[in-house]
């Protein structure tokens, strides 16, 4: 569900440690984080402190200045999986980690301000997730970028202006980096992970989902939302498998459009005139949906499953 977030709390000057009004360069502790200098003009709560809290992953820090503000950022889904998200994140489970920081720092939700960028995903069953991440090739028009580890490949993602989206085999990459928390991964295989990091802002002005603050995120519209938004998004992707029975001419059309840059189709628009290309583009979608691997379904249904428990 809700994973890795950013926000940013403008807190009263009454409320601010004395030390990051004053500028001053030394440690100091606050709601029960140890902060040390960073730089000139940052406090970073240390890792000690957060494991203390119950907080860990998280980055929390100070910036000094005219308008000194407090930053929370990372995984929210980690601080309730003892640092993995390779598991289910119910919205009970996020209620509870939200509940958690909030408490800790003394915060109201509805104070914590998302900027920056909020990732959202699910991890869902499948028979063979390496199949499925080697023959996905693009995302809507867009080539995708291999995701790897030791010269490995876990997965692969497409990056847009204002967002990205990812599928990868989560266990893959844990036993890629070492596995240094010793997790048991018996079947490495059956699960693969549909993931969007975007930006707060777009997420509002394009997407129209009011993702304000930590509060909206305990919001069932908001949450419902982006369920949508990831299982809709999940149709962009184009897989290299061929649909059975074709002409000479669906063949065609199947090849040039699969394998084409995005610089490619628009020469090709160019050179075969707009109604011809748009008819062959139809064509084309026609019979990407014989032969792709449709992961929406499954992808809803997993977002209810977790947004209910």
């Amino acid at each position: 569900m809700i994973d890795a977030i950013n926000m940013i709390v403008a807190l009263p000057e009454c409320a601010m440690p004395s030390v990051v009004c004053s500028s001053q360069i030394q440690d100091f502790y606050w709601q029960g984080l140890h902060f040390f200098p960073s730089g000139e003009y940052r406090y970073v709560a240390n890792k000690q402190s957060l494991q203390r809290l119950d907080l860990s992953n998280l980055y929390i820090s100070f910036g000094t200045g005219t308008t000194a503000k407090l930053k929370i950022a990372n995984s929210l889904h980690k601080i309730s999986h003892d640092g993995y998200n390779h598991t289910d994140f119910t919205k009970s489970q996020l209620e509870d980690v939200i509940h958690h920081l909030c408490s800790t720092l003394d915060i109201p939700p509805e104070s914590m301000s998302l900027q920056g960028n909020l990732e959202f995903s699910v991890n869902i069953v499948v028979e063979d997730a390496q199949f499925i991440i080697e023959n996905a090739i693009k995302h809507k028009n867009k080539g995708l970028q291999q995701m790897n580890k030791k010269g490995k490949v876990y997965g692969k993602k497409a990056i847009y202006t204002n967002y990205f989206i990812k599928i990868y085999n989560p266990l893959a990459k844990i036993k890629l980096e070492g596995n240094k928390g010793g997790l048991k991964i018996i079947d490495t295989n059956n699960v693969l992970r549909v993931e969007i990091t975007a930006k707060a802002d777009y997420i509002r002005r394009s997407w129209s989902i009011p993702v304000h603050s930590l509060s909206s995120l305990q919001k069932d519209t908001v949450l419902t939302a982006l369920g949508q938004r990831l299982g809709e998004m999940s149709k962009g992707f184009i897989f290299n498998i061929k649909p059975p029975k074709m002409t000479f001419k669906q063949t065609q059309i199947w090849y040039t459009f699969t394998h084409m840059t995005p610089s490619e189709t628009q020469r090709y628009n160019k050179g075969t005139g707009k109604s011809n290309f748009y008819n062959q583009r139809k064509k084309y979608k026609d019979l990407c949906k014989q032969s792709n691997i449709d992961l929406s379904t499954k992808i809803r249904e997993k977002w209810a499953f977790l947004q209910a428990h």
